[in-house]
């Protein structure tokens, strides 16, 4: 398998969509879709303020919430935390932001809100996730990285620990971008056993910059 630090792919999977209106977002819940991005302005300047969040200070942010409070849980817990950053607002408004727009795709009327930072690969083996939906966003390092449906071996999901065994040789992974929110399908999705994307977390080895990331579940605190 390539590494493919600086491959660039032409075309996107039959299964994945890139799309710059949110609305467009509910194509998600199509059958033969697994994995949505959302383009939008601004991203580099957006990971430019999270990038500021990346010393010592900072501070994990994680909680329950539902689609009628989110908004005092949230803002009670970014001034507990953050309310002596400069980028305080602007980190507020993002993440009102993807919570919004993380209830008007998946219509859940709870889900659980994670703004995290890491240093180490936290999922290093392919694999598929026993959720619902997911949101993800990441700010700094690298994106998520998740591969073309036709190239897994999916007997094999969960069963080796060898990515070889996984993956079809010669497979070029797809890197989600960085500020651009991205709507995972798991196997927990209407029918959708058997289709929940095959992703993990980008080599920290190759891409050992710190990641933050905002992190939205549709299902428990897993």
């Amino acid at each position: 398998m390539h590494s493919a630090n600086n491959i660039v792919h032409e075309t996107l999977p039959t299964h994945a969509l890139s799309i710059s209106d949110y609305k467009q977002a509910q194509l998600l819940h199509s059958t033969d879709i697994n994995i949505v991005m959302i383009q939008r302005e601004l991203t580099a300047h957006i990971c430019e303020q999270f990038s500021t969040l990346n010393n010592d200070s900072f501070s994990d942010i994680r909680f329950r919430c539902t689609v009628s409070n989110y908004n005092i849980i949230l803002k009670d817990f970014l001034c507990k935390n953050y309310s002596g950053s400069l980028m305080y607002m602007a980190i507020l408004h993002e993440c009102e932001y993807l919570l919004a727009l993380f209830y008007s795709v998946t219509e859940c009327t709870e889900a659980t809100f994670s703004l995290y930072r890491t240093q180490s690969s936290q999922c290093t083996r392919y694999h598929v996730d026993m959720y619902d939906l997911r949101l993800l966003c990441t700010y700094t390092g690298k994106g998520t990285e998740w591969v073309d449906n036709s190239t897994v071996y999916r007997a094999m999901l969960g069963q080796s620990k060898d990515n070889a065994e996984i993956i079809k040789p010669d497979t070029i992974p797809f890197f989600v971008p960085l500020g651009v929110p991205v709507l995972l399908k798991g196997e927990k999705h209407r029918k959708n056993y058997g289709n929940g994307i095959v992703h993990k977390s980008p080599d920290s080895i190759l891409y050992p910059e710190p990641r933050i990331i905002i992190r939205i579940d549709s299902n428990g605190m897993g």
